[in-house]
């Protein structure tokens, strides 16, 4: 996960009610913690202040059971902030699932808004494609009648149609098919699929080169 997808993720697990709810427990509880040792501290200091002086041995009864009762509220606090501290990873691990479940579905349903979006524009693309061949057919009808040759009409239709538009989409086929973590190809190092040279040495090249622009770009 990116830093960009784990702060929001990381919000929405703290605004989960039940997290939200054990901090909060927590909260009081470092504070009641921080008063049971410090309490604990202040009886111990007395001791120590109190050996050596004039009815130390009652003094000192009377502290040794008041740092027992110190004593026995740190414990109790300990244990209770241990208890919701394993509360508290737990109810985080169920939010951060429900949080990734409902991550999950908003990206599924954005993937399949957007296949129907892409085949929504190809269609657009293949009914061109099909007049230009149509009005392409219909200009080598015309040259054959003005120059009897059918190799001018074969010559024509090889020079004039629109396939390199298709063939460059191949390439595109090839970076939809990349795999998460895989680096993207480098367009100075991309090889025109036609003439085996760099790019933009052929018509299909030069659309790969217009393509890999539009692709990459967000």
């Amino acid at each position: 996960m990116s830093a960009l997808t784990a702060v929001p993720a990381a919000t929405s697990v703290a605004s989960d009610p039940q997290v939200a709810k054990i901090a909060d427990e927590l909260r009081k509880l470092r504070v009641e913690h921080a008063e049971a040792r410090a309490r604990l501290d202040a009886v111990l200091a007395a001791q120590v202040v109190a050996q050596g002086t004039r009815g130390a041995a009652a003094q000192l009864h009377d502290l040794a059971i008041d740092e027992g009762e110190a004593r026995a509220a740190l414990a109790d606090v300990d244990a209770r902030l241990a208890d919701a501290s394993r509360r508290d990873q737990l109810a985080r691990k169920a939010a951060a699932q429900v949080v990734q479940q409902r991550e999950g579905i908003r990206l599924d349903e954005q993937l399949t808004a957007l296949d129907g979006q892409l085949l929504r524009a190809v269609e657009p693309v293949v009914r061109v494609a099909g007049a230009h061949h149509r009005a392409l057919e219909r200009r080598a009808a015309h040259e054959v009648q003005v120059t009897g040759s059918a190799e001018a009409a074969r010559q024509l239709i090889a020079t004039r149609n629109a396939a390199s538009v298709v063939q460059a989409l191949e390439v595109v086929a090839e970076w939809m098919a990349r795999q998460p973590g895989q680096q993207p190809p480098s367009r100075d190092a991309f090889i025109d699929p036609v003439t085996g040279r760099s790019i933009n040495t052929s018509p299909v090249g030069r659309l790969v080169a217009r393509y890999f622009d539009l692709f990459f770009t967000e």
